[in-house]
């Protein structure tokens, strides 16, 4: 995916400040993302996140099974940057 294509995805680039965006995110990581139907879900979920809009996100995340719940969050913990 595209960079450029991602930071206007659900309006990451005006919810997240400028200079740390490259910072959250593992540009690598963006680029080899395929968007795909799944994919596209999961990056809307998570730009609800950087605008404290979670709750709702979190109920439909509780009604996937175990392993798609796993998939969703392994998904966000590849696309996010580490804080070491």
């Amino acid at each position: 995916m595209n960079i450029n294509d991602f930071a206007k995805f659900e309006n990451y680039e005006g919810t997240i400040s400028d200079g740390t965006f490259e910072d959250v995110f593992y540009m690598d990581y963006v680029e080899d993302i395929e968007l795909t139907e799944e994919n596209e879900k999961y990056i809307e979920w998570l730009s609800y996140f950087f605008v404290a809009e979670m709750q709702d996100v979190l109920d439909e995340i509780s009604e996937l099974d175990m392993l798609e719940q796993i998939s969703v969050f392994d998904f966000w913990f590849k696309i996010i940057q580490s804080r070491d």
